[in-house]
Protein backbone atom coordinates (compact mmCIF):
# COMPACT_ATOMS: atom_id res chain seq x y z
CA UNK A 1 0.00 0.00 0.00
CA UNK A 2 1.45 3.28 -1.31
CA UNK A 3 2.27 5.89 1.47
CA UNK A 4 0.58 9.40 1.55
CA UNK A 5 3.32 11.46 2.00
CA UNK A 6 1.21 14.53 3.15
CA UNK A 7 -1.51 11.93 5.24
CA UNK A 8 0.73 9.45 6.28
CA UNK A 9 3.01 12.34 7.89
CA UNK A 10 1.04 13.39 10.70
CA UNK A 11 0.52 9.39 12.22
CA UNK A 12 3.77 8.41 12.13
CA UNK A 13 4.82 9.90 15.05
CA UNK A 14 2.52 7.52 16.89
CA UNK A 15 3.66 4.53 14.82
CA UNK A 16 7.20 5.66 15.78
CA UNK A 17 5.97 5.91 19.49
CA UNK A 18 4.13 2.47 19.50
CA UNK A 19 7.31 0.61 18.53
CA UNK A 20 9.71 2.77 21.12
CA UNK A 21 11.15 4.14 18.54
CA UNK A 22 13.38 7.69 18.88
CA UNK A 23 14.44 8.15 14.80
CA UNK A 24 17.30 9.54 14.15
CA UNK A 25 17.15 9.32 10.68
CA UNK A 26 13.53 8.58 8.25
CA UNK A 27 13.45 7.90 4.38
CA UNK A 28 11.90 6.34 1.87
CA UNK A 29 13.34 3.34 0.03
CA UNK A 30 11.08 1.49 -2.85
CA UNK A 31 7.96 1.92 -1.06
CA UNK A 32 9.14 1.05 2.28
CA UNK A 33 9.83 4.14 5.27
CA UNK A 34 13.46 3.18 6.70
CA UNK A 35 13.85 3.75 10.35
CA UNK A 36 17.04 4.66 11.87
CA UNK A 37 16.82 4.38 15.94
CA UNK A 38 20.65 4.21 16.67
CA UNK A 39 19.93 1.02 18.06
CA UNK A 40 18.71 -0.51 14.56
CA UNK A 41 17.50 -0.34 11.66
CA UNK A 42 13.92 -0.91 10.35
CA UNK A 43 11.45 -0.76 7.70
CA UNK A 44 8.18 0.01 8.15
CA UNK A 45 5.25 -0.90 5.86
CA UNK A 46 1.57 0.62 5.11
CA UNK A 47 -0.53 -2.20 4.41
CA UNK A 48 -3.92 -2.90 3.62
CA UNK A 49 -4.12 -6.39 5.52
CA UNK A 50 -6.56 -6.00 8.78
CA UNK A 51 -5.07 -6.16 12.29
CA UNK A 52 -6.67 -9.49 12.19
CA UNK A 53 -4.42 -10.73 9.61
CA UNK A 54 -1.34 -9.51 11.18
CA UNK A 55 -1.72 -11.34 13.88
CA UNK A 56 -2.53 -14.49 11.84
CA UNK A 57 0.34 -14.14 9.51
CA UNK A 58 3.25 -12.83 12.32
CA UNK A 59 1.34 -16.59 14.60
CA UNK A 60 2.59 -18.16 11.01
CA UNK A 61 5.37 -17.05 10.12
CA UNK A 62 6.88 -17.20 13.49
CA UNK A 63 5.82 -21.20 13.49
CA UNK A 64 7.73 -21.73 9.79
CA UNK A 65 10.58 -19.94 12.40
CA UNK A 66 10.65 -21.74 15.23
CA UNK A 67 10.59 -25.51 12.68
CA UNK A 68 14.22 -23.91 11.81
CA UNK A 69 13.38 -21.80 8.66
CA UNK A 70 15.46 -18.85 8.82
CA UNK A 71 14.61 -17.03 5.29
CA UNK A 72 12.21 -15.17 6.28
CA UNK A 73 12.05 -11.58 7.58
CA UNK A 74 11.06 -11.07 11.16
CA UNK A 75 8.11 -8.64 12.13
CA UNK A 76 8.76 -6.56 15.02
CA UNK A 77 6.74 -6.49 17.79
CA UNK A 78 5.38 -3.27 19.42
CA UNK A 79 5.77 -2.31 23.15
CA UNK A 80 2.55 -3.70 23.95
CA UNK A 81 3.22 -6.64 22.11
CA UNK A 82 1.36 -6.92 18.67
CA UNK A 83 3.32 -7.16 15.57
CA UNK A 84 0.89 -4.23 13.69
CA UNK A 85 -0.03 -0.55 14.72
CA UNK A 86 -3.84 0.68 13.42
CA UNK A 87 -3.71 4.09 13.30
CA UNK A 88 -6.77 6.65 11.64
CA UNK A 89 -4.57 6.60 8.24
CA UNK A 90 -4.10 2.87 7.76
CA UNK A 91 -2.27 -0.25 9.63
CA UNK A 92 1.69 -0.14 9.73
CA UNK A 93 4.24 -3.21 10.59
CA UNK A 94 7.61 -2.77 10.88
CA UNK A 95 10.64 -5.69 10.55
CA UNK A 96 14.03 -5.08 11.06
CA UNK A 97 16.28 -3.75 7.68
CA UNK A 98 17.68 -6.54 6.07
CA UNK A 99 20.38 -6.51 3.54
CA UNK A 100 20.07 -5.35 -0.23
CA UNK A 101 16.76 -5.44 -2.45
CA UNK A 102 17.50 -7.87 -5.53
CA UNK A 103 18.90 -5.38 -8.44
CA UNK A 104 17.79 -6.08 -12.48
CA UNK A 105 19.73 -8.75 -13.80
CA UNK A 106 20.95 -10.15 -10.72
CA UNK A 107 21.66 -13.90 -11.28
CA UNK A 108 19.06 -15.59 -8.87
CA UNK A 109 19.76 -19.04 -7.29
CA UNK A 110 16.70 -20.90 -8.24
CA UNK A 111 16.84 -24.08 -7.22
CA UNK A 112 17.37 -23.07 -3.61
CA UNK A 113 14.67 -20.48 -3.49
CA UNK A 114 12.28 -22.72 -4.84
CA UNK A 115 13.67 -25.01 -2.16
CA UNK A 116 12.98 -22.34 0.43
CA UNK A 117 9.82 -21.84 -1.29
CA UNK A 118 8.63 -25.29 -0.97
CA UNK A 119 9.78 -25.50 2.65
CA UNK A 120 7.65 -22.22 3.40
CA UNK A 121 4.58 -24.05 1.97
CA UNK A 122 5.42 -27.52 3.89
CA UNK A 123 6.23 -26.26 7.12
CA UNK A 124 3.20 -23.74 7.36
CA UNK A 125 0.82 -26.23 6.23
CA UNK A 126 0.05 -28.21 9.24
CA UNK A 127 -0.43 -24.25 11.33
CA UNK A 128 -3.14 -23.46 8.73
CA UNK A 129 -4.81 -27.04 8.77
CA UNK A 130 -8.77 -26.88 9.88
CA UNK A 131 -8.56 -22.74 9.20
CA UNK A 132 -10.93 -21.02 7.11
CA UNK A 133 -10.09 -17.26 7.50
CA UNK A 134 -7.84 -15.90 5.10
CA UNK A 135 -8.41 -18.86 2.64
CA UNK A 136 -8.92 -18.32 -0.91
CA UNK A 137 -10.56 -20.55 -4.05
CA UNK A 138 -11.33 -19.98 -8.11
CA UNK A 139 -14.61 -18.63 -8.64
CA UNK A 140 -16.55 -17.30 -10.96
CA UNK A 141 -15.05 -13.93 -9.98
CA UNK A 142 -11.86 -15.02 -11.22
CA UNK A 143 -13.01 -17.16 -14.73
CA UNK A 144 -14.93 -13.65 -15.72
CA UNK A 145 -11.93 -11.83 -14.86
CA UNK A 146 -9.57 -14.09 -17.25
CA UNK A 147 -12.75 -13.81 -19.93
CA UNK A 148 -12.68 -10.39 -19.65
CA UNK A 149 -8.91 -9.69 -20.15
CA UNK A 150 -9.26 -12.38 -23.53
CA UNK A 151 -11.81 -9.98 -24.50
CA UNK A 152 -9.08 -7.13 -24.19
CA UNK A 153 -7.08 -9.20 -26.09
CA UNK A 154 -8.90 -9.58 -29.10
CA UNK A 155 -9.48 -6.04 -28.92
CA UNK A 156 -5.68 -5.12 -29.12
CA UNK A 157 -5.33 -7.63 -31.45
CA UNK A 158 -7.87 -5.47 -33.42
CA UNK A 159 -5.87 -2.37 -33.22
CA UNK A 160 -2.57 -4.10 -34.60
CA UNK A 161 -4.74 -5.28 -37.48
CA UNK A 162 -6.15 -2.32 -38.27
CA UNK A 163 -3.09 0.25 -38.04
CA UNK A 164 -2.28 1.28 -41.64
CA UNK A 165 1.08 1.22 -40.54
CA UNK A 166 1.89 -1.44 -37.87
CA UNK A 167 4.91 -1.01 -35.55
CA UNK A 168 7.29 -3.32 -34.75
CA UNK A 169 5.24 -4.91 -31.43
CA UNK A 170 2.07 -4.70 -33.64
CA UNK A 171 3.61 -7.55 -35.99
CA UNK A 172 5.20 -9.68 -33.92
CA UNK A 173 1.43 -9.64 -31.61
CA UNK A 174 -0.35 -10.95 -34.67
CA UNK A 175 2.28 -13.64 -35.17
CA UNK A 176 1.74 -14.52 -32.06
CA UNK A 177 -2.26 -13.71 -31.13
CA UNK A 178 -3.13 -17.56 -31.66
CA UNK A 179 -0.93 -19.12 -29.14
CA UNK A 180 -1.95 -16.53 -26.31
CA UNK A 181 -5.54 -16.86 -27.35
CA UNK A 182 -5.45 -20.42 -26.61
CA UNK A 183 -3.74 -20.40 -23.45
CA UNK A 184 -6.18 -17.89 -22.53
CA UNK A 185 -9.55 -20.73 -24.01
CA UNK A 186 -7.04 -23.42 -22.14
CA UNK A 187 -6.84 -21.44 -18.97
CA UNK A 188 -10.57 -20.68 -18.63
CA UNK A 189 -11.81 -24.29 -19.86
CA UNK A 190 -9.73 -26.22 -17.57
CA UNK A 191 -11.14 -23.35 -14.29
CA UNK A 192 -14.48 -23.54 -15.32
CA UNK A 193 -14.22 -27.24 -14.77
CA UNK A 194 -12.33 -26.90 -11.82
CA UNK A 195 -14.86 -25.24 -10.01
CA UNK A 196 -17.97 -27.17 -11.57
CA UNK A 197 -16.01 -30.38 -10.17
CA UNK A 198 -14.60 -29.09 -6.98
CA UNK A 199 -16.19 -25.94 -6.12
CA UNK A 200 -12.76 -24.23 -6.63
CA UNK A 201 -11.53 -25.13 -3.65
CA UNK A 202 -7.82 -27.14 -3.80
CA UNK A 203 -6.36 -30.19 -2.76
CA UNK A 204 -5.20 -28.77 -0.12
CA UNK A 205 -4.27 -25.45 1.92
CA UNK A 206 -0.94 -23.96 2.72
CA UNK A 207 0.32 -19.98 3.53
CA UNK A 208 1.30 -18.83 0.29
CA UNK A 209 3.50 -15.91 -0.37
CA UNK A 210 0.86 -14.64 -3.34
CA UNK A 211 3.50 -11.90 -4.26
CA UNK A 212 6.15 -13.90 -5.80
CA UNK A 213 8.57 -11.75 -7.35
CA UNK A 214 12.28 -10.70 -7.07
CA UNK A 215 11.42 -7.13 -5.95
CA UNK A 216 10.27 -9.70 -2.77
CA UNK A 217 13.53 -11.28 -1.98
CA UNK A 218 16.65 -9.27 -0.07
CA UNK A 219 20.11 -10.72 0.55
CA UNK A 220 22.49 -10.38 2.64
CA UNK A 221 25.04 -11.57 5.16
CA UNK A 222 22.70 -14.40 6.28
CA UNK A 223 21.70 -15.48 2.74
CA UNK A 224 18.12 -14.72 0.72
CA UNK A 225 15.30 -13.77 3.24
CA UNK A 226 11.65 -13.71 1.63
CA UNK A 227 9.87 -10.42 2.66
CA UNK A 228 6.50 -8.45 1.96
CA UNK A 229 4.41 -11.48 3.55
CA UNK A 230 1.26 -8.90 4.65
CA UNK A 231 -0.33 -9.95 0.98
CA UNK A 232 0.02 -13.61 1.93
CA UNK A 233 -3.00 -15.94 2.23
CA UNK A 234 -4.00 -19.60 2.85
CA UNK A 235 -4.38 -21.42 -1.09
CA UNK A 236 -3.09 -24.09 -3.15
CA UNK A 237 1.20 -23.88 -2.93
CA UNK A 238 0.62 -24.33 -7.05
CA UNK A 239 0.06 -20.18 -6.94
CA UNK A 240 3.32 -19.63 -5.69
CA UNK A 241 5.02 -22.12 -8.19
CA UNK A 242 3.41 -21.07 -11.30
CA UNK A 243 4.45 -17.39 -10.26
CA UNK A 244 8.22 -18.56 -9.45
CA UNK A 245 8.35 -20.02 -12.46
CA UNK A 246 6.72 -17.08 -14.55
CA UNK A 247 8.64 -14.07 -12.41
CA UNK A 248 12.21 -15.54 -11.47
CA UNK A 249 12.87 -17.85 -14.26
CA UNK A 250 15.86 -16.04 -16.03
CA UNK A 251 14.59 -15.57 -20.07
CA UNK A 252 16.12 -17.08 -22.67
CA UNK A 253 15.62 -20.84 -24.43
CA UNK A 254 14.45 -23.35 -21.77
CA UNK A 255 13.33 -27.07 -22.06
CA UNK A 256 10.96 -29.17 -20.76
CA UNK A 257 13.32 -31.34 -18.52
CA UNK A 258 14.48 -28.02 -17.25
CA UNK A 259 11.16 -27.69 -15.80
CA UNK A 260 10.63 -31.03 -15.08
CA UNK A 261 14.16 -30.90 -12.76
CA UNK A 262 12.92 -27.81 -11.38
CA UNK A 263 9.65 -29.26 -10.15
CA UNK A 264 11.16 -32.01 -8.53
CA UNK A 265 13.49 -30.05 -6.56
CA UNK A 266 10.22 -28.73 -5.13
CA UNK A 267 8.20 -32.04 -4.87
CA UNK A 268 11.95 -33.29 -2.74
CA UNK A 269 10.49 -30.72 -0.12
CA UNK A 270 7.03 -31.10 -0.67
CA UNK A 271 5.10 -33.54 -2.89
CA UNK A 272 1.98 -32.55 -5.27
CA UNK A 273 -1.02 -34.60 -5.65
CA UNK A 274 -1.69 -35.22 -9.53
CA UNK A 275 -4.69 -33.03 -9.19
CA UNK A 276 -2.42 -30.48 -8.03
CA UNK A 277 -0.24 -30.91 -11.07
CA UNK A 278 -3.30 -30.38 -13.09
CA UNK A 279 -3.54 -27.47 -11.33
CA UNK A 280 -0.37 -25.68 -11.72
CA UNK A 281 -1.10 -26.55 -15.40
CA UNK A 282 -3.86 -24.16 -15.47
CA UNK A 283 -1.94 -21.81 -13.71
CA UNK A 284 1.00 -21.46 -16.35
CA UNK A 285 -1.42 -21.96 -19.27
CA UNK A 286 -2.65 -18.49 -18.58
CA UNK A 287 -0.92 -15.76 -20.05
CA UNK A 288 -0.24 -13.18 -17.47
CA UNK A 289 3.04 -11.84 -18.38
CA UNK A 290 2.37 -11.31 -22.48
CA UNK A 291 -1.36 -10.26 -21.72
CA UNK A 292 0.40 -7.49 -18.79
CA UNK A 293 2.89 -6.24 -21.57
CA UNK A 294 0.33 -5.90 -24.34
CA UNK A 295 -2.18 -4.26 -21.73
CA UNK A 296 0.63 -1.57 -20.91
CA UNK A 297 1.88 -1.25 -24.62
CA UNK A 298 -1.75 -0.42 -26.09
CA UNK A 299 -3.38 1.43 -23.37
CA UNK A 300 -0.35 3.49 -21.91
CA UNK A 301 1.65 3.84 -25.54
CA UNK A 302 4.42 6.26 -24.46
CA UNK A 303 5.27 4.29 -21.05
CA UNK A 304 7.05 1.32 -23.07
CA UNK A 305 10.11 2.27 -25.85
CA UNK A 306 9.52 0.14 -28.86
CA UNK A 307 12.40 -1.97 -28.67
CA UNK A 308 12.23 -2.98 -25.85
CA UNK A 309 8.53 -3.94 -25.80
CA UNK A 310 9.76 -6.33 -28.42
CA UNK A 311 12.31 -7.73 -26.66
CA UNK A 312 10.14 -8.29 -23.80
CA UNK A 313 7.22 -9.71 -25.83
CA UNK A 314 9.03 -12.27 -27.80
CA UNK A 315 10.92 -13.77 -24.27
CA UNK A 316 7.75 -13.60 -22.72
CA UNK A 317 5.64 -15.92 -25.50
CA UNK A 318 8.88 -17.97 -26.03
CA UNK A 319 7.99 -18.80 -22.27
CA UNK A 320 4.78 -19.06 -22.29
CA UNK A 321 5.18 -21.61 -25.98
CA UNK A 322 7.76 -23.70 -23.20
CA UNK A 323 5.25 -23.51 -20.45
CA UNK A 324 2.19 -24.97 -23.50
CA UNK A 325 4.88 -27.60 -24.12
CA UNK A 326 5.54 -28.86 -20.33
CA UNK A 327 1.15 -28.33 -19.96
CA UNK A 328 0.82 -30.79 -21.90
CA UNK A 329 2.89 -33.58 -20.12
CA UNK A 330 1.62 -32.26 -17.20
CA UNK A 331 -1.63 -33.04 -18.73
CA UNK A 332 -1.10 -36.27 -20.07
CA UNK A 333 0.40 -37.93 -16.79
CA UNK A 334 -2.17 -37.18 -14.34
CA UNK A 335 -5.36 -38.17 -15.20
CA UNK A 336 -7.99 -38.14 -13.20
CA UNK A 337 -11.41 -36.97 -12.50
CA UNK A 338 -12.06 -32.82 -11.22
CA UNK A 339 -9.70 -30.10 -12.47
CA UNK A 340 -10.69 -30.00 -15.75
CA UNK A 341 -10.46 -33.63 -17.11
CA UNK A 342 -12.66 -33.58 -20.19
CA UNK A 343 -11.27 -34.80 -23.55
CA UNK A 344 -12.44 -31.21 -24.71
CA UNK A 345 -10.05 -29.49 -22.71
CA UNK A 346 -6.75 -29.72 -24.62
CA UNK A 347 -3.60 -27.65 -25.48
CA UNK A 348 -2.63 -27.09 -28.95
CA UNK A 349 -0.02 -29.16 -30.45
CA UNK A 350 0.55 -26.70 -32.99
CA UNK A 351 3.61 -24.68 -33.00
CA UNK A 352 3.60 -20.45 -33.07
CA UNK A 353 4.86 -18.73 -35.96
CA UNK A 354 8.73 -18.24 -36.16
CA UNK A 355 9.30 -14.64 -34.88
CA UNK A 356 10.77 -12.65 -37.22
CA UNK A 357 14.09 -11.39 -35.36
Amino acid sequence: MKVDPVRDRNVLPEVFSRYGWSPRRVGMSHGLIKVDTGNGVYALKKTEASPEKCKFLYRILEDVKRAGFEHIVSWELTRSGEPYVSTSEGTWYAAPWYGERVKKGTDLPIEELLGQLARIHRLSQPAVEGIEDFRVQADEVLINEWKKKKEQLNEFRNTAEEREFPSPLDKVFKEQAALLDKAFGFAIQGMERFVETDKGRPPRYTLVHSRVHPQNLRTGEHGWKWFDFDHAQLDSPVRDIASFFRRLLPPGEGQEEDLASLLSIYEDEMKLTGKEKKLLALYLAYPERPYRLLKKYYEEPKVLAESAAVHRLEEETDRLQLFQSWVRQLWKRNPGKGTGSRESITVSEKKAPAKKR
